[in-house]
């Protein structure tokens, strides 16, 4: 089918104009000149400007490999309209025929697809950098020096021991050549490697099939769609060759497409781009097409190669700290999620790492070329990857302030052993660099027990802290709505409070414990609705076990979170579900003993905080790519840039445990409090911020009809937000001091 670029109606493969809007499916207008361009030139005949669509081919040479079908009718596609109502779900993944920059829809209830289990690479030959005891290295400290000018190679403080630069220098890893100045015949050359070499393919049998060459002009496929800018030369010593291909019908809907769509099976070498290329849209290039002929496995992805290298861009003195700490931040986060799909070798390919010259926010992401496959067993460690930054440093001259100094020190001597450490250390150096903040003269509120009311400031007046707070009335009203836009509703909730009265003649003490949960499920089908309601129960029967005489410590709910996490994640696995299919939720949940409040979220799902005669409040933040780019120094205005601001970096239920990490804090009521746990339908566009005087103010006063409050809250949002399904859980607490 050809895919009108105009309207997006699918059009017969023997069309010349759309048959919904009348647009030519066979040419169009140059952008630098008007002249009509055939969409198979490469360029425009009268300017000479770039004009076609060219892509990045990675070719395996496999003799063995069985073909695909090449054909649409043997897809045996249920039909074109369904066909192509499933290739729209998959826009943000691919590039359109006429671009070259990805798009990611902005998603306020998807997350990036679980991480499939990582795929088996062929052995390898390895070249691994010689590295000498570490008898060999000096390990004396550094010092907490501001800065450290480079004569030539990046240098720790004036009295770090001068062994431990020389060899830190000697075995900054091989491609410290390529980076001074020594490189290789192309920039694609396979031979100038950091840890694991590129995979080498045993092709040795009895009578093995010759690799083909095609010339300047051939196709790479069968159908005759893909035409090689240039030569293609493979050898039965490589496992791949990369080169650059025309696309003689770029309407036309690719074969990657459509398995998709058929919901058939993927190549394996497609998988960890569809995968990563959602959860790191700026980062990985978008894939195109996937190819098996000829034993040849050929995968089409974005062309970058003309993208300025990292190391370049490492060394222009106009690169800011800032941007060195985000390239910084961006490795490390890839590091972790390459290591499942064994594929950190990507990161360690100089050639392969690049940085997109026209970025979208102020700070530029690295986008890798292809993802490299690793030895098999893999030797990669965190020390690989900081010996890359110290070879990226040694090169650029750049002057190392102490905090970068000590990290590049720690990872070489291996005292950085997860990432999870590396990225604490990442975010203490980030803070470093900010202005001190202005001193104030606010006190600080002390724990100093229950009954304790004074703290005597020397040399000032006393100054009465807070007396003890006991609550004595506490109402609640969760409502949830499916929206005006939705068929189901995937929020849940759950309000569970046990309440031990006590009256006598100096008045009712209430103890009480209450337990809120709200999740908004997601994925495909009904499974949204699923994962929520499973989450919440699991959660709710934890803590009816669990849940004693004092709040839960933050370890005792994060364990809680997890195995509702783990519960979400084994349905998924046992029902293979894939993509969009897995299902998955977000979580706010308030667990309230007395006056102590403890909030854990993962996700979106929010819970403000609204005191009498203060301003709405909100306490979490929500696991979204927007927040973590602040998170990491990018302004707010810059993170919520980017095409992908809104996806969330966390939900219970699409990956396992060790991607779910629950945010965990405590607050206390010392004065009458309004507490709102809200899904996104609720929240999105600002509602609560605007509306809040005028619908949630009014609820602090004691006399107010809770529950009809609740109800115009949501109607109020679903006149605004209607979406998405809305859900509210409202809490009303009344403090006041123990009485003695």
């Amino acid at each position: 089918m050809l895919v009108c670029l105009q309207c997006q109606f699918e059009n017969p493969n023997s069309n010349k104009f759309c048959q919904n809007c009348g647009t030519s499916l066979t040419d169009k207008f140059c952008p630098e000149c008007g002249a009509k361009v055939s969409f198979s030139a490469k360029q425009c005949q009268n300017c000479g400007n770039a004009t076609g669509q060219v892509w990045w081919a990675v070719v395996l040479w496999q003799p063995d490999l069985q073909p695909t079908p090449t054909s649409e009718p043997e897809l045996a596609i249920p039909s074109a309209d369904y066909a192509y109502g499933q290739i729209q779900q998959l826009q943000d993944i691919f590039v359109g025929a006429a671009s070259t920059e990805s798009f990611v829809e902005p998603a306020s209830d998807i997350i990036s697809t679980e991480i499939s289990p990582p795929l088996q690479p062929p052995e390898t030959a390895v070249l691994s950098p010689q590295i000498p005891p570490d008898d060999e290295i000096g390990n004396g400290d550094i010092e907490d020096t501001s800065s450290v000018n480079m004569q030539g190679a990046a240098s720790f403080p004036a009295n770090e021991d001068a062994q431990f630069i020389d060899k830190l220098e000697q075995n900054a890893i091989p491609a410290l050549d390529f980076l001074k100045g020594d490189k290789p015949e192309s920039e694609e050359s396979e031979t100038r490697r950091l840890g694991d070499s590129e995979t080498r393919e045993d092709l040795t049998s009895p009578s093995p099939p010759s690799p083909p060459s095609l010339s300047v002009g051939d196709y790479l496929d069968t159908q005759k769609r893909y035409q090689l800018l240039e030569p293609l030369v493979l050898k039965a010593t490589e496992a791949t060759v990369t080169v650059l291909v025309l696309d003689c019908n770029p309407l036309q809907t690719s074969l990657l497409k459509a398995l998709l769509a058929a919901k058939s099976e993927i190549p394996a070498t497609a998988q960890p781009y569809l995968t990563l290329k959602s959860e790191f849209p700026q980062n990985l290039p978008s894939l195109h097409d996937t190819l098996q002929e000829n034993g040849q496995a050929v995968i089409l992805l974005e062309d970058c190669s003309d993208w300025p290298l990292l190391s370049t861009q490492w060394s222009n003195p106009q690169t800011s700290t800032q941007q060195i700490l985000y390239w910084l931040n961006e490795m490390t986060e890839l590091w972790a999620a390459l290591e499942p799909w064994q594929s950190r070798q990507s990161l360690l390919e100089m050639t392969n790492l690049r940085v997109n010259p026209n970025p979208t926010a102020s700070l530029a992401s690295i986008r890798l070329q292809r993802l490299y496959p690793e030895t098999a067993p893999s030797s990669l460690t965190l020390q690989t990857l900081g010996e890359l930054w110290q070879a990226l440093f040694n090169q650029s001259q750049r002057t190392l302030f102490s905090a970068l100094a000590a990290l590049l020190r720690d990872l070489h001597q291996g005292n950085i052993q997860t990432i999870d450490l590396l990225r604490s250390h990442l975010e203490n150096m980030h803070s470093s660099l900010q202005p001190e903040p202005t001193p104030t003269s606010a006190l600080t509120h002390l724990q100093l027990g229950k009954f304790q009311h004074k703290l005597a400031d020397a040399g000032d007046d006393s100054t009465t802290l807070p007396l003890p707070m006991q609550v004595y009335r506490l109402e609640d009203c969760g409502r949830t709505d499916v929206g005006r836009q939705r068929d189901r509703n995937e929020d849940f909730f759950t309000i569970w409070t046990q309440t031990n009265k006590l009256e006598s003649s100096l008045g009712r003490i209430l103890q009480i414990k209450g337990l809120y949960i709200l999740c908004d499920g997601m994925g495909g089908h009904s499974s949204g609705e699923v994962a929520s309601q499973l989450a919440v129960e699991s959660l709710k029967q934890y803590f009816q076990t669990h849940w004693r005489d004092e709040l839960p410590s933050a370890q005792t709910i994060s364990e809680a979170v997890l195995l509702a996490n783990q519960a979400i994640y084994e349905v998924n696995q046992k029902d293979v579900r894939s993509g969009s299919a897995r299902m998955g939720t977000t979580l706010v949940t308030v667990l309230i003993q007395d006056s102590q409040v403890a909030v854990a979220h993962v996700g979106d799902s929010r819970l403000y905080r609204l005191r009498r005669g203060g301003k709405l409040k909100k306490i979490t933040t929500d696991h979204e790519v927007g927040q973590r780019e602040i998170k990491r120094g990018v302004d707010p205005q810059t993170a919520y840039s980017r095409p992908d601001a809104y996806q969330l970096t966390q939900a219970l239920g699409p990956r396992d445990n060790n991607f779910v990490k629950p945010e965990v804090q405590f607050i206390e009521l010392l004065e009458d409090t309004l507490l709102i746990l809200a899904s996104d339908g609720l929240t999105d566009n600002n509602f609560l911020e605007t509306h809040w005087q005028s619908k949630l103010e009014p609820l602090l006063n004691p006399q107010s009809n809770l529950e009809q409050g609740v109800k115009e809250l949501i109607d109020l949002a679903n006149q605004h937000n209607g979406h998405d399904n809305i859900t509210a859980i409202v809490i009303r607490v009344q403090v006041r001091p123990y009485r003695f």
